[in-house]
Formats: structure tokens, sequence, C-alpha cells
């Protein structure tokens, strides 16, 4: 989860989403600006992606890390996060 400084977050969001061990990023509504779903094969990957990464950026004022230890079901949630509205093209 990321917490973004106010006019950073498509900026923050693109820079997150080029990142090769991230495989979601969404922005929210709510306490928490972006959430970004990143999948590496070891634990100890994470503070180089979070801590010495995604903090530092530009317009980041927080990080919150959850380990995911287990998955209950699984399914394509991407649906869920859309509003419905289609794109201009």
């Amino acid at each position: 989860m990321v917490h973004v400084d106010l006019g950073w977050v498509v900026e923050t969001a693109e820079v997150i989403a080029g990142i090769e061990s991230v495989v979601e990023i969404y922005s929210c509504a709510g306490n928490v600006d972006l959430i970004a779903i990143i999948r590496v094969p070891s634990v100890d990957q994470i503070e180089e992606i979070v801590a010495n990464g995604i903090a530092r950026l530009p317009g980041v004022s927080r990080t919150i890390t959850y380990l995911v230890y287990k998955c209950h079901l699984r399914t394509d949630i991407s649906a869920g996060f859309s509003l419905g509205i289609a794109a201009d093209t």
C-alpha cells in the first residue's frame, strides 16, 4: 500500500508499474492511494523493491507492506476494480 502526495498518484503509479516484480497496481479511494501487488521468489527481495525502491520515489509519503502466506481463493478480481466506464476510442 502506497500513500502518495497530492498530485503524484498517476506519475507514481506509472513508475511502480514499470518495476519488474510488480504484477498489479490499483488506484483506490479510502485511506491509501495505491495498492501494488508484488510477486517475488524470496522475501529477501521485498526490502530492495519496497524500502529501497518504491518508498524512495518522488511523491511517496509512506508505504505499508503486508505478506501473504496463503491464498484461499484465486479468481480474476480485475473486473471488481472496474467502474464500467469505457475508455475513449
